[in-house]
């Protein structure tokens, strides 16, 4: 997507064909009987890719970094992360494994591809977009004060810490947030918030789809603290991109999220789950508050026009 601007579409005042904005409404009555059995084959072959494509991902950085192939265990794993070389090339092709079996899905689709996984312009203004993203970070900050004092992080969330540490701080911060912060933001969204729950609003209600989307997107980080922890951001993302007719808000909220988890945590002897400083919650809180009453403002007065919401029942 080297320029954004052309992967936005206008939205028509009225339109006899398929609508450019996938506003997410109940199907009418007769609608016919549910299709969102695509939904848990798309899960099943996201998760059937991802392993073979993280088989091969650790075959081959084992070559690049050690020069020769053993049966993987947590600590070779966790060298390979902290190899530059080998963080790209664990990284970078498991999100890859997300990202192509909803594009090939929506290709095939009788519907346009953008408007299949919501990648079209929306509804919302643009600094409706920039306050949902800003505002995300503080629903993360907000679930880690609640859940601290009940569980503690992971050993696996403290180890991507310090890789993530590491690598941050040793002069490959720029990549490293973009593997981090801006990969998953597209790979992950498209899948979940643009090919799942698109197919799932076309016929379940709104709050259902929000709900499994984000279930099922908490549940592909495995790790059961990670799950709990990741839950809260991703039924925001899934509101953003319910109420804005678009995932782009939700890519931007996902990539500003991730990001500042990479900087809060460069510090060193700094623990997955301990709250940001002092400074940057203040900051998160003084930004995060307002922007978040935006976004809920932006899903209330920028609605899906009438027309383009009768049309979204239109199969996909």
């Amino acid at each position: 997507m080297n320029d954004p601007h052309h992967a936005f579409e206008s939205v028509p005042q009225e339109s006899t064909q398929a609508p450019i904005v996938a506003e997410i409404v109940p199907p009418p009555a007769d609608a016919g009987p549910l299709r969102i059995w695509p939904v848990w084959m798309m899960v099943v072959v996201v998760i059937a890719f991802s392993l073979q494509v993280n088989l091969v991902s650790v075959v081959l950085a084992q070559l690049a970094v050690f020069g020769s192939v053993r049966a993987p265990d947590d600590a070779m794993i966790l060298q390979l992360m902290e190899s530059r070389i080998g963080f790209c090339l664990m990284l970078i092709p498991s999100q890859l494994a997300i990202l192509i079996p909803p594009l090939v899905a929506a290709f095939a689709s009788p519907t346009p591809w953008k408007q299949r996984l919501g990648l079209v312009r929306g509804h919302w203004p643009l600094w409706a977009w920039i306050a949902g993203g800003v505002a995300t970070p503080l629903i993360g900050l907000v679930t880690t004060l609640v859940l601290s004092p009940f569980i503690e992080s992971s050993e696996h969330l403290n180890q991507m810490t310090d890789v993530f540490r590491a690598q941050a701080n040793g002069g490959f911060l720029f990549a490293t947030l973009l593997m981090v912060g801006g990969l998953p933001a597209i790979c992950e969204e498209v899948m979940f918030r643009g090919y799942i729950q698109t197919r799932l609003a076309q016929r379940l209600p709104a709050v259902a789809a929000v709900m499994i989307a984000s279930v099922l997107f908490a549940v592909f980080h495995f790790d059961p603290v990670h799950v709990l922890a990741v839950l809260p951001i991703g039924l925001w993302l899934g509101y953003l991109r319910n109420a804005s007719g678009s995932i782009f808000p939700a890519m931007l909220a996902h990539a500003i999220n991730n990001t500042l988890s990479v900087i809060s945590v460069m510090p060193e002897q700094t623990d997955a789950f301990d709250a940001p400083s002092a400074l940057l919650s203040a900051g998160l809180l003084g930004l995060g508050l307002p922007c978040l009453l935006l976004a809920v403002v932006a899903g209330i007065f920028y609605a899906a026009p009438k027309a383009v919401a009768a049309d979204e029942t239109a199969q996909c």
